[in-house]
């Protein structure tokens, strides 16, 4: 059974998008009235918590023992919500309760409100992010709230405080420093939720000035939703290797997601880092782009770390890294279902590499639910080698890279972005700049369920990870913060020189 644990998310890609009940979906009618808001919104979330309660890995999870527990104050808190829905934003807010009290960013509820849905997005004329320890005017319409001003406060509490209260009970979770960058921005955004008071006038301080400007909220403009776009991550590259300045080379991987370019793009640049070996041992710096990264496979990732410091090198770390690790598959006649299902469809896309696998974990859960077992455990032979033995180079390796390698990590970076992480970090010389990551969880290999409004889905992963290096929820802090407005690839190119001619003690 090695091979059914030495693959990490086999068939993430597949699993993100095959839904397990989605042919069978009539297109969603919009409710109508307030009493038919609320009665979708207790439905789903009742649909959601024993879809949850019946199959996902954490219900039977030895190191997480207080998952039932959470799960029911999940369903618990968000009905109480619920009672009170009316219309569209109060829907969303509610099953947006039962997200951030479940606390596992590969579970809970997705919500997709149709485009006649009757809702409007509003804003106050400018787009503000979160930067390092405040938040800031990333562009603006209104020429009294310039770009780069910080916001102190409105209405007299601390913009910290208002996030506590209107933002990360519904998204995010505050103890995450990376859910700072990723959802501060939604302070500035009325999105139809009942539950919260929007702020009427905020105090800003540009340049040693301070003044308060009353905000105005209308509906966001096409500018406003471009900046939204831009701001978190700047510049979107095409997947490939260059060198924006003489002795540099800039790998951009924004996404572990490729489409069929993509993925031609990625092998073909695996391709340019084997035949440039010899200068990427003379270089100024590499640097690995992971901006909009937001996972998919790691298998690119790690064809993209043997591609840069050989394959036997790489697989060693990676064997001496993950020895306690285990892989559990959540026997459920749910997630089986899914599974064989996935395999005949596997089978007709002509991926049979990836079907003969989960057709045998497949049968392996069948096994482990007629014995009435939770669990299909894919254990491995153990590892014996310890990480200090897994670091001495063999003669058989290619010359070492040590050339310092910088990774840009933004804060949306989770799931396969985050394993990526994990084994650049297993290198000498790897530095991250950026932002404190996203904080995943160890349970992997997701699948869907369609909920009984229609207005979106149950997010059900399959397998758990036991005794991963990188616990439940643990995020990575960069080693350097970059603070900068803008994300651009100038700006990251500039604090990335300063930091390569800066002196080593």
């Amino acid at each position: 059974m090695k091979n059914l644990i030495t693959s990490l998310r086999i068939a993430l890609l597949a699993g993100a998008i095959f839904s397990s009940n989605a042919s069978a979906q009539p297109l969603p009618s919009v409710p109508e009235t307030p009493e038919a808001w609320k009665q979708a919104a207790r439905n789903d979330i009742e649909a959601a918590f024993l879809e949850t309660k019946n199959n996902h890995p954490g219900m039977a999870d030895p190191q997480n023992p207080g998952f039932f527990a959470r799960l029911i104050q999940a369903k618990e808190r968000s009905l109480e919500y619920a009672d009170a829905v009316t219309d569209a934003g109060g829907y969303r807010a509610a099953l947006q309760i039962f997200n951030t009290m479940i606390h596992d960013g590969h579970a809970g509820v997705r919500v997709t409100l149709p485009p006649d849905s009757p809702y409007t997005q509003k804003w106050p004329g400018f787009h503000a992010v979160w930067r390092a320890d405040k938040m800031m005017v990333y562009a603006s319409e209104l020429a009294e709230v310039p770009a780069g001003a910080t916001l102190h406060s409105c209405d007299g509490q601390a913009v910290s405080a208002w996030l506590q209260s209107n933002v990360f009970p519904f998204s995010g979770h505050a103890e995450n420093s990376g859910d700072w960058w990723t959802h501060a921005e939604k302070l500035m955004r009325d999105n139809g939720n009942p539950f919260i008071k929007l702020p009427a006038k905020c105090e800003l301080e540009l340049d040693g000035k301070r003044w308060l400007h009353h905000l105005r909220w209308t509906k966001i403009s096409a500018q406003g939703k471009e900046w939204e776009r831009r701001a978190s991550d700047g510049e979107q590259l095409p997947v490939g290797m260059t060198s924006p300045k003489p002795g540099w080379f800039w790998i951009a991987a924004q996404t572990f997601s490729p489409d069929e370019s993509q993925r031609a793009a990625y092998r073909k640049m695996y391709q340019d880092i084997r035949e440039k070996r010899s200068e990427l041992l003379k270089a100024s710096a590499v640097v690995i782009d992971l901006r909009h990264n937001r996972g998919g496979s790691s298998g690119w990732s790690r064809d993209l770390a043997k591609a840069l410091w050989g394959e036997e090198r790489v697989n060693r770390r990676v064997k001496a890294y993950f020895a306690e690790t285990q892989v559990w598959w959540r026997a459920s006649e749910g997630n089986i279902a899914y599974l064989e299902n996935l395999v005949g469809v596997l089978r007709k896309e002509a991926q049979l590499p990836v079907a003969d696998t989960l057709e045998k974990i497949a049968a392996q859960m069948r096994i482990a639910r007629q014995a009435d077992e939770p669990f299909f455990k894919a254990v491995a032979a153990p590892v014996t080698m310890s990480m200090q033995e897994a670091k001495q180079d063999l003669a058989s390796d290619l010359p070492a890279l040590q050339s310092p390698v910088y990774v840009i990590v933004p804060s949306r970076c989770v799931s396969a972005c985050l394993d990526a992480l994990d084994v650049f970090q297993l290198f000498e010389g790897v530095r991250f700049i950026g932002a404190p990551t996203g904080a995943d969880s160890t349970y992997m290999e997701v699948r869907t369920v369609a909920l009984p409004s229609g207005l979106g889905v149950t997010v059900i992963p399959n397998k758990v990870y036991l005794n991963r290096p990188r616990g439940n929820g643990i995020a990575y802090q960069p080693q350097i913060v970059f603070g900068k407005l803008e994300w651009s690839t100038k700006n990251f190119i500039q604090m990335i020189e300063e930091d390569v001619t800066k002196p080593r003690s």
